[in-house]
């Protein structure tokens, strides 16, 4: 059976990239499933990795700040 990505996964990846393209990937993901997306787990994972990554600008993206 091939692995599908959730739509978590992908955000996740997406923010932690430094590409552009991938940043505005990521934005387009939050918009798109905006209603589906489950907060609850990606915000923990992003605030650690914001922190440990010193990308500040991550939580801004998730939270529609950035």
């Amino acid at each position: 059976m091939i692995p599908v990505a959730t739509v978590e996964g992908l955000v996740l990846m997406k923010l932690i990239s430094e590409r552009q393209k991938d940043v505005d990937d990521a934005r387009a993901l939050l918009r798109r499933f905006q209603k589906t997306l489950d907060r609850e787990y990606l915000a923990p994972l992003l605030t650690e990795l914001s922190e440990a990554l010193s990308q500040p600008g991550i939580l801004a993206i998730f939270h529609g700040e950035g």
